[in-house]
């Protein structure tokens, strides 16, 4: 999105927002990818093209604006921010390694005012990785993802890294699939209320299937459990926990002349229980 809007329950725009860099050659607006409510007050935002962190007051007006030196821009922005207690904020993203390299796992952690307080990174040759989702698990942060070399089998794999509050790894766990659950890629994950970890995505590249799976304080698997649809398939793009203990998932229902919208349900250790596609229009 080429820049920032706000909407009133009913749909009705409060404000729209374009930003761009003073110094860019060219005035092209920059694309907002994240943003969310400061813990302060205003919000907080991410942009790539380049790659940037904004602070804007509640208005969307920007207050300062903080861009890292990178040998190498990425082709995408920061894909997932979580703020801590104190106002600083964590930042999870690919950083291009080379130009039109691999990318590696980047985590970073700013102060209030966008100082750096410290930057992690993780890799492997000839693969790139990809974070989904960053989350605070305890006293501690979380980061799923996804992985992709030719040289690994299957290609695609998923990964689950535990961070101390100060970037310290504590575990790192890669989570490949076999047999009919291969091709693993995880985009969202939650903290239950038993303080669990439950991520889910979707295995399998050709058809493929929504998944959720559970893993344990020490990163072992607890359950797993997929779901599959008639046709090309679905992919699981967003889950939450309900009161009863089981979850509730949306994502996408690939069709050769669409792209629809699903909503399933399922008990607390993942088994689903019905899944209800809905027509999107959108062709």
């Amino acid at each position: 999105t080429q820049g920032l809007l706000k909407i009133d329950r009913g749909g009705d725009v409060l404000w729209a927002q374009r930003y761009r860099m003073d110094d860019a050659v060219l005035p092209v607006p920059m694309e907002v990818n994240l943003a969310e409510d400061a813990t302060d007050t205003g919000i907080l935002a991410t942009a790539s093209a380049p790659l940037s962190l904004l602070k804007l007051d509640a208005a969307g007006v920007p207050l300062w604006a903080r861009r890292p030196v990178l040998p190498f821009q990425p082709s995408a922005g920061f894909s997932a921010m979580v703020q801590a207690p104190n106002g600083d904020v964590i930042l999870a993203g690919a950083m291009q390694v080379a130009d039109m390299g691999d990318t590696d796992l980047w985590v970073t952690r700013l102060d209030a005012s966008g100082a750096p307080v410290w930057s992690r990174r993780w890799g492997a040759v000839d693969r790139n990785e990809e974070p989904t989702s960053l989350l605070w698990w305890g006293d501690d942060l979380v980061v799923v993802g996804h992985t992709f070399s030719v040289s690994q089998e299957p290609a695609d794999q998923a990964f689950a890294l535990r961070l101390s509050a100060a970037g310290a790894p504590i575990w790192e766990r890669e989570i490949r699939g076999c047999d009919l659950f291969s091709d693993l890629t995880l985009r969202k994950a939650l903290v239950t209320r038993d303080g669990d970890l439950v991520a889910g995505g979707r295995y399998q590249f050709s058809s493929p299937k929504a998944l959720l799976l559970k893993l344990k304080a020490d990163g072992s698997l607890s359950w797993s459990g997929g779901a599959a649809a008639e046709f090309i398939g679905v992919d699981l793009n967003d889950v939450v926990q309900l009161t009863d203990g089981g979850f509730l998932a949306t994502g996408t229902w690939w069709t050769a002349g669409q792209d629809d919208i699903w909503l399933a349900r399922t008990d607390s250790v993942g088994r689903f229980l019905w899944l209800q596609r809905y027509d999107s229009g959108v062709r």
